[in-house]
């Protein structure tokens, strides 16, 4: 259970961090919650999968393409944004814009993982 909370940490800092920030600190705060649920999304593919009488802790090869979808969106619309924040000449405007991206593709795919921390707890 351990190794749970510091992904759910994480995740939950995208939210705590709403405060004023620069772009590129709400981009470095976002790869964190990427990782958080990537983590979890790890975890709950490597279970197996659902089965009639098969084991509790388990995973549903819907859910997973789900994820795997989500996780693969956010993947990109992070990295998108981090490399504008490495650029020297990225406007305000458009730093701004790939924050909020990043950020809605990484709370999309927090919304699928966060429920299943329990599931993969449980492993």
């Amino acid at each position: 259970m351990k190794h749970l909370l510091i992904p759910l940490g994480l995740a939950a800092s995208l939210a705590a961090c709403a405060s004023v920030k620069t772009p590129q600190q709400g981009i470095y705060v976002a790869g964190q919650a990427l990782v958080a649920a990537q983590n979890i999304a790890t975890l709950y593919e490597a279970l197996p999968t659902c089965v009639t009488g098969g084991p509790v802790a388990c995973s549903d090869p819907a859910t997973v393409t789900k994820i795997q979808a989500a996780s693969q969106t956010a993947t990109v619309a992070w990295s998108s944004a981090a490399a504008l924040a490495s650029s020297a000449s990225a406007s305000s405007s458009a730093l701004t814009s790939a924050e909020a991206n990043a950020e809605a593709a990484i709370t999309a795919l927090t919304a699928l993982t966060t429920p299943l921390a329990s599931t993969v707890s449980a492993k």
